[in-house]
């Protein structure tokens, strides 16, 4: 009977045994499915009673598609802050100048002087002309940009003497309005071939326009030019009339005088009238005239007048 009693007791012992292994077993077997990824499941604690009761923070609401959230704003849970980038300014470059509208220096190569006296316009930019005057007189041009022409004119050599009357001119346009045109003209003008060397005066002067029409074709000038010829002064000016009567027809009409400042010269002066005609196209320009020189003493015939100009396509 002793014997029995001691075998149930161990009996019941191995049996709860048994029990409490399988209960720890399951046991460890729930807190590792439990507890979160990463957290040791042996130190899983159950929540405090404090963190428990706490009330959960309140929902916030994502903004709709396409909004971006102000700045120090915290971003929803959940969903990337949307994010609009700066746009960089836009710089527009300044509209390139537009070149002067050519107007009657398209079609008139002749348009840089009336009869005798210059107007305030140059030939169209780097272009050549050829001029001839009177036959025996000629004359090479260029133009330099939009605004400056430089000329050389001469008396070629026929005989045995090399003797050569030169003048070279630089015209630059100062200034050039819808209806006002400005011009400064410098220029030296002599006599090369001497033994000696060559002789050369000095002149500085300038020209205006008055555009009568839109593209300038028809205009009213004045021009003076001082040449300085030592102690002496003389004064060359005057005024011109250029009316087109057509595409490649106008009429020409000038009053020029040449004048002595100085005693040097005594009473050396000079009225002329002249008109005529011009005939124009794009690069061949021809000017026939007549000039009437007036002294009093003594007469002076009438003088025809020719020029013809060749010009290089603008």
């Amino acid at each position: 009977m002793g014997f029995a009693t001691a075998d149930l007791k161990q009996e019941m012992c191995a049996e709860l045994r048994r029990v409490l292994v399988a209960s720890a077993t399951a046991l460890l077997s729930w807190s590792a499915a439990a507890a979160p990824a990463g957290e040791d499941p042996a130190v899983a604690m159950p929540p405090s009673v404090s963190e428990a009761t706490a009330p959960a923070p309140p929902a916030v609401a994502a903004p709709p598609a396409g909004v971006a959230v102000p700045p120090g704003v915290p971003a929803p849970a959940g969903r990337e802050p949307a994010f609009t980038p700066a746009r960089e300014p836009q710089v527009t470059a300044p509209p390139a100048e537009a070149p002067a509208p050519l107007g009657a220096r398209a079609t008139d190569p002749h348009v840089d002087r009336g009869l005798l006296l210059p107007t305030a316009e140059v030939q169209p930019a780097d272009t050549w002309t050829f001029s001839s005057y009177e036959i025996a007189v000629l004359q090479v041009g260029r133009s330099f940009g939009d605004r400056t022409q430089v000329a050389l004119t001469f008396v070629p050599v026929l005989g045995r003497d090399p003797i050569v009357p030169l003048d070279l001119s630089v015209k630059s346009v100062v200034h050039r309005g819808d209806a006002v045109r400005l011009a400064v003209i410098g220029s030296a003008t002599g006599i090369a071939g001497f033994e000696q060397g060559a002789l050369f005066l000095g002149r500085a002067g300038g020209a205006a326009t008055l555009c009568l029409d839109e593209a300038c074709g028809s205009t009213v000038n004045a021009a003076a030019t001082l040449a300085l010829a030592g102690p002496a002064l003389i004064l060359m000016d005057g005024f011109g009339v250029v009316a087109r009567v057509s595409d490649r027809v106008a009429l020409l009409g000038e009053i020029a005088t040449i004048l002595s400042l100085g005693k040097e010269l005594g009473q050396a002066n000079t009225f002329g009238v002249g008109g005529g005609v011009r005939f124009t196209w794009r690069r061949v320009a021809l000017d026939l005239a007549l000039e009437v020189p007036v002294r009093r003493e003594p007469s002076l015939p009438v003088v025809p007048f020719l020029a013809f100009t060749y010009r290089t396509a603008p």
